[in-house]
């Protein structure tokens, strides 16, 4: 669930695997009670609304086959004109599939760290990026090619937004990095 700033307005969402596959999105007014269904063409994995409550951004799953979700996309709802836009701010695997794991909004409200499968493994083999996504212009970049071990959740602006603070194991071993937004 997602609880959008200042209003009282409530995103909620089943991903689909507990649900059987059928995965739901609602936006629930917790004052009157009133739901809304979203039709987002798939459903959310993750989602979080931007510091201002304009924006909704939604990890969605696009192509899937029971166990397995084989592509995710960044979607984002704009709340006041009802638009959704699709973003496609990773490069395919290769097995032509994109995974968004994890994402945080910049407190610029424009600007998103994505966390997710850059399709440019070694030896064929996926691992996590983090991806710089401007939401206006669609464009992304590849913050950190060199480290591409940063696994599935766990990003976060500072309030501010001079720094970013990701989980980022090594050899299996947890840690938290603190990197410098400039």
């Amino acid at each position: 669930m997602a609880w959008q700033p200042g209003t009282s307005l409530i995103f909620f969402y089943s991903d689909g695997i507990s649900d059987g596959w059928r995965g739901y999105t609602f936006i629930l007014n917790s004052d009157t009670g009133k739901v809304c269904e979203l039709k987002l063409g798939g459903w959310a994995l993750k989602a979080h609304w931007s510091s201002d409550g304009h924006y909704l951004a939604i990890a969605r799953a696009t192509e899937y086959s029971h166990p397995f979700i084989h592509s995710t996309d960044l979607t984002v709802l704009d709340t006041m004109t009802g638009k959704l836009y699709t973003l496609d701010v990773l490069p395919q695997n290769l097995n032509g599939e994109r995974i968004v794991h994890d994402l945080a909004w910049a407190p610029d409200n424009r600007h998103l760290i994505v966390v997710g499968i850059p399709g440019n493994g070694q030896n064929g083999n996926d691992l996590d990026g983090l991806y710089l996504v401007d939401f206006m212009t669609g464009q992304s970049i590849d913050v950190l090619p060199q480290y591409n071990e940063f696994f599935s959740t766990g990003a976060a602006w500072s309030p501010d937004g001079s720094k970013l603070v990701i989980r980022c194991p090594i050899n299996y071993v947890d840690r938290l990095c603190i990197i410098s937004v400039k």
